[in-house]
């Protein structure tokens, strides 16, 4: 499964958008992201929904504001990411590591 999350759904407390917003809070959304990523197979995400600024490369006071609201929104679902997909690295067996063998027409 690949989940798509458009920050739209948000209420404007938790995140501002080019967009109409809906009413959902953070935690809802971090928590159904989460809920969905431990019971299904999921391959990939993405996350949309950031704030566009008037004048490119010259954003107001407010939109810098929405900017750092938007992006703790990110990290938050980042965080549900590397927390459920990180997985513990399988110990390598003991002594001096294997050749790397090569097979012509194979590739590297």
């Amino acid at each position: 499964m690949y989940v798509s999350i458009d920050k739209d759904v948000l209420d404007t407390r938790a995140a501002h958008t080019n967009w109409d917003q809906g009413g959902l809070d953070a935690q809802s959304l971090i928590h159904l992201f989460e809920t969905v990523a431990l019971r299904r197979s999921v391959i990939g995400a993405d996350v949309c929904g950031e704030l566009s600024p008037a004048l490119p490369g010259l954003p107001t006071r407010q939109e810098e504001e929405a900017a750092q609201k938007n992006e703790s929104v990110n990290l938050a679902l980042l965080n549900v990411w590397r927390r459920i997909t990180v997985r513990p690295a399988l110990p390598r067996p003991a002594g001096p590591p294997s050749p790397r063998r090569f097979l012509p027409g194979a590739g590297l």
